[in-house]
């Protein structure tokens, strides 16, 4: 079963909520008028375009993946998630029909650098349910999990109710 990556043109009318710690910018899109300034992208080449339209240099010019200093010269900006859309416990998130993927970051393999395997596994919520309990805080799941296809910590989740992205 394949799934089709969630685009802007699929998002429609939800907000897109940005944010560079390092250059403290921050800002707020619509998803489909993001979609005409940048195209139909998926949201992490969405963000790339963003940083671009602002002009941020380490956008403008990205260093090389494998650059010693790739995670500190590399474009920070992400997207920032108000804490109260997602629900507090993986048992209300799978009650609210929420979905959960989680997608390999990884940036060193033991001592070398390496490029993130780019896979990205949905999150089974009845199984995590059953072996964590109902009243498991999503806040504490990064700790039991590691990333799909290495076994890595480096590793980022994402949350879709129905077709939006929170």
């Amino acid at each position: 079963m394949s799934m089709e990556p969630t685009t802007l043109s699929k998002m429609g009318q939800s907000m897109f909520r940005v944010r560079c710690d390092a250059c403290q910018r921050r800002g707020v899109y619509r998803a489909d008028r993001l979609l005409e300034l940048v195209g139909d992208l998926t949201p992490p080449s969405a963000l790339q375009a963003i940083g671009r339209l602002g002009r941020c240099q380490k956008a403008l010019n990205p260093p090389d993946i494998n650059a010693i200093n790739y995670g500190i010269d590399r474009c920070q900006i992400r997207s920032d998630y108000p804490p109260e859309t997602i629900p507090p416990t993986i048992g209300k998130a799978m009650h609210g029909k929420w979905r959960g993927f989680i997608a390999c970051q990884r940036h060193h393999q033991g001592l070398k650098q390496a490029k993130p395997c780019g896979v990205e596994a949905e999150l089974d919520l009845p199984t995590l349910v059953a072996a964590l309990g109902y009243d498991f805080e999503i806040d504490r799941l990064p700790s039991k999990l590691n990333a799909p296809c290495c076994g890595g910590r480096m590793f980022g989740l994402r949350w879709v109710v129905g077709e939006k992205n929170v």
